[in-house]
């Protein structure tokens, strides 16, 4: 009892030190802001993917995803600018150089102001061949429309918003991203919800919404210029973005991971299948999200400490990330697992024109979605030490295990065929990057760390099996689900933690 006594007190410490590393609440504030903005993003949502449910019907619910997927391919011009410029400013920042950082912003937003030239182009064409190929049974004018509405607002973030997010996220000030984003996603859902139930069309509904999104990095941008004192006199340094080809190929597996799913649906089934994966997806993916947003702000910590060379630091810092990480990610995805049956049967019970109840797909997606996150630390490892080039073919390799297997199962699986394709996906991705990370960056055990996945998992398997054969509640409505999910996520914590403190001597040393 002592002993167990002791290492709570070593987890419990390594907690707040996890937090106080640098002599301040950096970290702390912009997961919090992060945690906020990533629950509010998912309950706004849910809300207002139901009120287009219900208002327009499943086709035109799986019609917007799938738009929104195709629009996503946009993010594969950006060329994953988005990590190279987070390098590109953490030398600066921590040195405090502003003729550095004014070039390094100069560099990076001259690269998206270009874009959005060839961003508007791809648009106008994807609103001419979308319609053709997807079987939507909508005309072609209200396909073409629909598709330059959703993709106003992306445009005008490549033009004007994403460099001053990369920023704020390398010097460790997410957190007023963070704020602007959940005001205005706030307004937006408001006045999408008061136009639906005014009757309005789909099409109005969205136009007015890009058009109060259009302010969000327009603000951004302002802000940035004013706080950093950017010189816009400074000449543009190319050579910052040396790295941008690597990361052009890194970005094509985000996507791949995040969009192909529904592209696969979209062009081997039809839009009420993809109704049913958006939903499901939302719910999954907005997780993901959720806990990604909260792990990956170790990423400018790790930055910093490649930045000064402070390897024992980092070592030390991963050693304890590692194992809080595990029991975190294990927490939230075996709640999901759990729960999320309950609530899709509540949210869709109105809804007729196909079978939203699909329990093995859900539970596939929820392993894949957490593998992913599992192995975010290695992936923010190696991005902070700047060895984007160098893991380039590991990105290939994933996109292409993903589209392959996604492609063999989807026309006799459908859903669940692109969910195993995920999967498979993710278990490489998290072998391949332990893999480099310790032969090329830390020293980091096998045995300890092997030791760490089977835990959780083995943790996670069997509260599965013990709450999914005890029926312990029936959820009828939200707010019963809601306290639901509270005692599932707060049993699920404790039984992680114990395992881990019962399996480890407390350290989690490598």
């Amino acid at each position: 009892m002592q002993d167990l006594k002791k290492r709570w007190k070593i987890y419990w410490r390594s907690v707040n030190l996890l937090f106080m590393v640098h002599g301040d609440k950096r970290l702390l504030k912009n997961s919090i802001a992060s945690l906020v903005q990533q629950i509010v993003t998912i309950f706004l949502g849910l809300i207002l993917s139901r009120f287009i449910l219900l208002a327009y019907g499943s086709a035109t619910n799986g019609l917007i995803s799938s738009i929104n997927q195709f629009i996503g391919l946009i993010a594969l011009m950006e060329g994953g600018m988005g990590v190279v410029a987070r390098v590109v400013f953490y030398k600066p920042l921590a040195e405090r150089d502003q003729i550095q950082i004014s070039i390094a912003y100069k560099t990076v937003s001259h690269f998206f102001t270009r874009l959005s030239f060839l961003l508007f182009i791809y648009l106008a064409v994807l609103s001419i061949v979308y319609p053709l190929i997807s079987k939507s049974g909508y005309s072609f004018g209200f396909v073409s429309i629909l598709v330059l509405i959703l993709g106003l607002s992306s445009i005008f973030e490549y033009c004007f918003g994403i460099t001053s997010q990369m920023l704020l996220i390398a010097d460790q000030k997410g957190y007023v991203y963070s704020a602007i984003q959940i005001f205005f996603f706030i307004v937006r859902t408001i006045s999408a919800i008061l136009l639906i139930g005014r009757g309005y069309s789909v099409h109005t509904v969205k136009f007015v919404s890009a058009v109060v999104y259009i302010i969000r990095p327009l603000l951004l941008c302002y802000y940035t210029k004013k706080r950093y004192k950017i010189d816009t006199s400074v000449s543009v340094d190319k050579t910052l973005l040396s790295q941008k080809n690597a990361a052009w190929v890194r970005h094509i597996a985000t996507y791949v991971h995040t969009g192909t799913d529904i592209m696969l649906l979209t062009l081997f089934s039809n839009m009420a299948w993809v109704s049913v994966y958006s939903v499901y997806q939302y719910v999954i993916h907005s997780l993901s999200v959720l806990v990604s947003a909260i792990l990956n702000n170790l990423e400018a910590v790790f930055g910093e400490a490649f930045a000064k060379e402070d390897k024992g630091q980092l070592k030390w810092l991963v050693q304890k990330y590692d194992l809080i990480s595990k029991i975190f990610v294990g927490t939230c995805f075996t709640t999901c697992m759990i729960v999320i049956d309950s609530f899709i049967g509540i949210y869709t019970k109105d809804i007729v024109d196909i079978q939203y109840f699909q329990p093995v797909f859900s539970g596939i997606l929820c392993i894949a979605e957490m593998f992913y996150c599992m192995g975010l630390i290695y992936q923010n490892i190696y991005i902070a030490a700047g060895h984007i080039r160098q893991t380039q073919w590991m990105a290939v390799l994933e996109a292409v295990i993903n589209v392959f297997v996604s492609l063999i199962l989807v026309r006799k699986y459908h859903i669940v065929g692109v969910a195993g394709g995920t999967l498979a996906a993710m278990i490489f991705k998290n072998v391949i990057e332990v893999y480099y990370v310790k032969k090329y960056i830390l020293d980091i055990s096998l045995r300890v760390l092997l030791k760490n996945y089977a835990v959780n998992l083995g943790t996670g398997a069997m509260l599965v099996v013990v709450f999914k054969n005890t029926h312990m509640a029936q959820v009828t409505n939200f707010l019963h689900f809601f306290g639901y999910a509270v005692i599932v996520f707060g049993v699920c914590l404790l039984c992680f933690y114990a395992s881990i403190l019962l399996c480890f001597n407390g350290s989690g040393r490598w």
